[in-house]
C-alpha cells in the first residue's frame, strides 16, 4: 500500500490524515496531492456546484515541457560527405577490417551509384531497396540514392525470402542495390551490384537534381500489430534536426571515430551513416557478420581508435562482460551513446570501471517515428533509490509531453502518454493513411501536429520525464521493437492453427496455439515443429517466438479476452515440468556434454537442462553467450570463435564441437612428440656415426 486515508468522527467533526510511504513519491508531490484533497474538500462545503462538475482550479500544478527552439536545418543528410570531400579529399572517411577509404573515395563511389540508378530509370522521389551486408558497399549506396533525390529502403538480406517480397512489394520498390555475392534478390526488380570499380574511377557528372528538405529521406519498417510491418516515411528535415543537434550538442569533431554497429535496418543507422561526415570525422565498420563478437570488437575499435559508440545496451553489456576484470580498456573512448531498450542501472558503472572512467554516456530515447531520438539523459552516478535510467527532456525542436486522454497535460508525478512534437515527426505511414491518422494527432493546445507513442510515462518536477511502460502489446526485446499482434496474425494465418496468443515473459516470445479444427495431432512435437518452420520463412529471427506451446483451449478472462496471466503460469508451469525430465537424460550424457550442460546452468541460472535445449530458446541471449563464451574458454583451455556458439545453439552439439577440438588436438601433439621423439633418434644416430669415423 503506497497511501492510507483514514476518517475519524470526533465531537460532531470529521477528522482526517494520510499516511504514506514517503520514498514512493517525488519529494513535493504528497505536498502538492495533500494541498489540492484539502482544497477540493473546502470547495465541497463552499461551492455547491463543486459536486457536478470539475473544478480546474483544483487540479495539481504541471510543469511545461522544456524545448530548445532552434532554426530548421536548411542542408540534406547526403550534403555532409559531399562538402567534406572537396575540402578534405585525402582524410580518412571509412575504416573497415577489408579496407579504408578517404573522402573521395566514398563520395567518387557514391557519384557511380547515383549515375547507374540514373540508367536504370531511377527518378527524384522513386524508392530503391539496399539489401547488403554491412560494409563501404552499403554507406556509399545510401549517399548515391539520395543524391538523385531518391529514397532508399533497407532490406536486410538475412530476412526469409517472403519477408524480403513483402517489403519490397509494401516499398513499391523500383529498384534493388546490393553487392557480389548476394543472390537471394526479386527477380523481376532491376538490380545495381556496387564494387571495388566504383572507388577510384571518376563518375560522369550528375544532372542537378532540385532537392528540398520536406523530400523523403528514407522508410524503415517497423512491426505491425494487424500482421503487416509499417513503413516510417522519414523526410530529410527531420533526420537532420537529430544528427545536428546530436553532433553540437556532444561536440563530434574531425578526430572523432564512430562505431556503427547497428543493422541498416534500424534507424540507429542513420546517425552512422551520415553524421561522422557532416563534421570531417570517420566512421568505423566491423566485417559484415561479426557485429555480435566482441572479440572482433575489440580489435576494429583498437585499429580504428573508436572514440564514439552507438548501439543499443544489450551490445554494450556484451562488451562489457568480455572486459570483466578490466580496467580502462578502450583510451580513446569519450562518448557512448545508448538507447532502443531499457539500460540497465549497473551498466554504466560498469562502463567506466572497465572501458573509460572518463568516458561520456548518454541515454537516447524516441521512435523510429520521431528520426531515431527525441529525449537524451546524461547519466552520472546513478542513485541507489532508482528504479531505472530517467528518460529525460526533449531534443532541439522536439518538445516531449505526457499527456491524458484528452491530450492535456498531466500533473507532476501523474501517469500519462508520452507524445512527441516538433520538426523530428514521420510524414506518417507508407499507404496507412488510417494509421497514420490515429497516431499522427492535432494537439489544439500547443497548435502543433504530434505523434502519440503508447509509452506511459510522467513527470519528473524539473520538467524531465520517467519511462514507466507501455500501454499496448508492444515491447522492446535486444532493442527490436515487436507488436506481440504481428505474431498472433501470422501464426493464424497457418493451416495447422485455430487459434493463437504471444505473450513475452523474461524477454521471450512464447506462442501459444490450438490446432485447427480439422486436425487431430497424435504427435504434439511435430505439429509444433511444422508451425515453427513455417513461421521462420515469414517473419525475422527477432519475431520469432523461443516457445511454441499447443493447447486445447487458449485461456480467457471474464469479459473474454485472452488471459496473460494465465498463459504466463502456463509457461513457468511447463518449464518447471521440463526439470525433471532434463535430469533424467543428463545422468547418460558424456562427460564433455555434462560439462557444458553445467556450464550452461551456471550462465542461464537454471537448475537444468536439456542436452538438446536451444541456448536462445533456454533464456539466453547475446550477454548470456558471452559468458558462456569466457566459461567454455577457461575450463576447456580453447580458443573458440564466439560465432560458433552462436552457430551450434544446443549443448550436444557444442560439446561435440569441444570434444573434437580437443581430440584433434591431443593428435597434432601426439604426432609432434612422434616427430620429436624421431628427431632425437635420428641425431643420436649421427653422433654414433661421427664417433665411429
Amino acid at each position: 500500500m503506497w497511501l492510507d486515508h483514514q476518517v475519524i468522527e470526533l465531537a460532531g467533526e470529521l477528522h482526517f490524515n494520510w499516511d504514506a510511504v514517503e520514498q514512493l513519491f517525488d519529494t513535493t508531490l504528497l505536498d502538492q496531492m495533500f494541498g489540492a484533497y484539502c482544497h477540493a474538500l473546502q470547495a465541497l462545503v463552499a461551492m455547491p456546484q463543486s459536486w457536478w462538475g470539475v473544478n480546474s482550479s483544483l487540479a495539481l500544478p504541471t510543469v511545461s515541457a522544456p524545448v530548445t527552439q532552434a532554426p530548421a536545418p536548411t542542408a540534406l543528410l547526403h550534403h555532409g560527405l559531399l562538402r567534406q570531400a572537396a575540402l578534405t579529399p585525402q582524410e580518412t572517411a571509412l575504416i573497415s577490417p577489408i579496407r579504408e577509404l578517404t573522402y573521395r573515395q566514398l563520395s567518387t563511389a557514391a557519384d557511380h551509384v547515383a549515375r547507374a540508378l540514373l540508367a536504370l530509370g531511377v527518378q527524384h522521389g522513386d524508392r530503391v531497396a539496399v539489401v547488403m551486408e554491412k560494409g563501404w558497399q552499403q554507406i556509399a549506396a545510401v549517399h548515391g540514392i539520395l543524391r538523385l533525390g531518391a529514397v532508399y529502403l533497407p532490406v536486410d538480406p538475412v530476412l526469409p525470402p517472403q519477408r524480403r517480397q513483402l517489403l519490397l512489394t509494401v516499398g513499391e520498390v523500383r529498384v534493388q542495390v546490393t553487392q557480389p555475392g548476394l543472390t537471394q534478390l526479386e527477380p523481376s526488380l532491376p538490380v545495381l551490384i556496387i564494387d571495388d570499380g566504383m572507388l577510384d574511377t571518376p563518375a560522369a557528372p550528375l544532372p542537378e537534381v532540385a532537392g528540398d528538405v520536406t523530400d523523403l529521406a528514407y522508410i524503415i519498417f517497423t512491426s505491425g500489430s494487424t500482421g503487416t510491418p509499417k513503413g516510417v516515411m522519414i523526410d530529410h528535415r527531420a533526420a537532420m534536426n537529430t544528427l545536428e543537434d546530436i553532433n553540437e550538442r556532444f561536440g563530434l569533431n574531425a578526430q572523432d571515430r564512430v562505431f556503427g554497429l547497428s543493422s541498416l535496418s534500424f534507424d540507429l543507422s542513420v546517425y552512422d551513416a551520415f553524421a561522422p561526415f557532416m563534421v570531417g570525422a570517420a566512421l568505423v565498420l566491423p566485417e559484415a557478420g561479426r557485429e555480435k563478437d566482441p572479440r572482433h570488437w575489440q580489435t576494429v575499435m583498437a585499429h580504428g581508435h573508436v572514440s564514439v559508440w552507438n548501439a543499443v545496451p544489450a551490445l554494450m553489456q556484451m562488451l562489457c562482460e568480455y572486459h570483466s576484470g578490466d580496467r580502462m580498456s578502450y583510451p580513446t573512448l569519450r562518448l557512448a551513446l545508448l538507447s532502443g531498450d531499457w539500460i540497465p542501472l549497473t551498466l554504466p558503472e560498469q562502463m567506466r570501471e572497465r572501458l573509460n572512467e572518463t568516458m561520456d554516456i548518454i541515454s537516447l530515447g524516441g521512435a523510429t517515428e520521431c528520426a531515431i531520438w527525441s529525449v537524451y539523459y546524461p547519466i552520472g552516478e546513478v542513485e541507489s533509490t532508482w528504479t531505472s535510467i530517467p528518460y529525460g527532456r526533449g531534443l532541439r525542436n522536439q518538445p516531449v509531453y505526457v499527456l491524458n486522454a484528452q491530450l492535456e497535460e498531466c500533473p507532476v508525478g501523474v501517469e500519462g502518454e508520452i507524445c512527441i512534437g516538433g520538426m523530428g515527426l514521420a510524414q506518417g505511414y507508407l499507404n496507412d493513411a488510417e494509421k497514420t491518422a490515429a497516431s499522427f494527432v492535432w494537439r489544439e493546445a500547443s497548435g502543433e501536429r504530434i505523434y502519440r507513442t503508447g509509452d506511459r510515462g510522467r513527470y519528473f518536477a524539473d520538467g524531465q520525464v520517467a519511462f514507466l511502460g507501455r500501454n499496448d502489446t508492444q515491447v522492446k526485446v535486444n532493442g527490436y521493437r515487436i507488436e506481440l499482434g504481428e505474431v498472433k496474425s501470422h501464426l493464424e494465418q497457418l493451416d495447422s492453427v485455430g487459434s493463437a496468443a504471444v505473450v513475452c515473459h523474461q524477454g521471450q516470445l512464447y506462442a501459444f496455439i490450438t490446432a485447427a479444427e480439422n486436425l487431430h495431432p497424435d504427435d504434439t512435437d511435430a505439429l509444433l515443429a511444422r508451425v515453427r518452420a513455417q513461421l521462420a520463412v515469414q517473419l525475422p529471427y527477432y519475431l520469432l517466438p523461443q516457445h511454441f506451446f499447443l493447447l486445447k483451449v487458449l485461456p480467457m478472462t471474464g469479459n473474454g479476452k485472452i488471459d496473460q496471466a494465465a498463459m504466463v503460469q502456463e509457461v513457468i508451469q511447463r518449464m518447471s515440468q521440463s526439470t525433471s525430465q532434463k535430469s533424467r537424460a543428463l545422468a547418460h550424457a558424456s562427460p564433455y556434454e555434462q560439462q557444458v550442460a553445467a556450464l550452461w546452468c551456471e550462465v542461464l541460472q537454471r537448475e537444468q537442462i536439456g542436452l538438446n535445449d536451444n541456448f536462445f530458446e533456454a533464456g539466453g541471449g547475446s550477454i548470456q553467450i558471452v559468458l558462456l563464451h569466457r566459461r567454455i574458454e577457461e575450463i576447456f583451455k580453447v580458443t573458440v570463435p564466439i560465432a560458433e556458439l552462436f552457430r551450434l545453439t544446443t549443448v550436444k552439439r557444442i560439446a561435440g564441437y569441444l570434444q573434437a577440438m580437443q581430440d584433434n588436438a591431443r593428435a597434432v601433439n601426439q604426432t609432434q612428440q612422434r616427430d620429436a621423439s624421431r628427431s632425437r633418434a635420428q641425431q643420436r644416430l649421427v653422433r654414433r656415426h661421427q664417433r665411429q669415423r
